[in-house]
């Protein structure tokens, strides 16, 4: 009996520790767009000075194929925006890690993260554990409106 409660006293222990060790360390991604106006060209966009509009701002839980999304509704559209973050080791490998991190930005008419049914998606993967920030953007035109959406990643404790 003695044993038994000592295995799940161990077993309880194990488990807050890796909980709170998920928390400890995050990324902290924001997910922004830039309205491009017509009248605004490739060769002059560097200058236009647009306004940024952000959409929202969370923080991810790093663990070995841990997922995290959130969905933002796309200003004056019945779009969401789906931002996904994923980390592995079994995606891509270097010569000092085998840790990725992928970023996922979505445009959807649903609030969750499908690439399939997507109507535009940009991914981007890093090499860890020596990436700071790490970013994914797309083009998306929706009736006459030119929308730039990035997802940007940085490192947060």
């Amino acid at each position: 009996m003695r044993t038994s409660v000592s295995v799940v006293c161990l077993s309880l222990i194990a488990c807050f520790s890796s909980a709170f060790a998920q928390r400890a360390y995050s990324d902290r991604c924001r997910v922004t767009l830039v309205e491009i106006p017509q009248r605004i060209n490739s060769s002059n966009i560097e200058n236009a000075n647009l306004p940024i509009v952000e959409l929202g701002t969370f923080d991810t839980v790093i663990y070995e194929e841990e997922s995290t999304t959130r969905a933002y509704r796309l200003p004056g559209t019945r779009l969401f925006v789906v931002a996904n973050v994923f980390y592995t080791d079994e995606s891509m490998a270097g010569e000092n890690s085998q840790d990725s991190t992928r970023l996922n930005l979505s445009i959807s008419r649903m609030e969750r993260y499908d690439m399939l049914s997507s109507l535009q998606h940009a991914g981007a993967e890093v090499l860890e554990p020596n990436s700071e920030v790490a970013r994914v953007g797309t083009m998306f035109r929706y009736r006459s409106r030119r929308l730039y959406l990035i997802m940007e990643c940085r490192k947060h404790s």
